[in-house]
């Protein structure tokens, strides 16, 4: 099956950091795409915010992976260094 007939297909969207303003979205969440675009310009505060608000994410991931708790902190830790 062509993958323009799957039902699911992921969809991606290209923001931009220019002219962004606030990284929050219409319902007061931090839109990830927004701190993404500007961290890659340059932004560190916009990169910061960004680890910080994906980190308990990333985690809950890695608890489901892993049972002992150090096993869930080294993946964390891969996952961003």
């Amino acid at each position: 099956m062509p993958v323009s007939q799957k039902p699911h297909a992921a969809r991606l969207t290209l923001v931009t950091s220019a002219g962004e303003g606030d990284a929050r979205n219409a319902s007061g969440q931090l839109d990830w795409s927004k701190l993404m675009a500007r961290a890659q310009d340059g932004d560190r505060q916009a990169y910061r915010t960004l680890l910080e608000d994906i980190e308990p994410y990333v985690r809950s991931i890695a608890a489901r992976c892993f049972k002992r708790a150090i096993d869930v902190e080294d993946a964390v830790q891969d996952m961003f260094f």
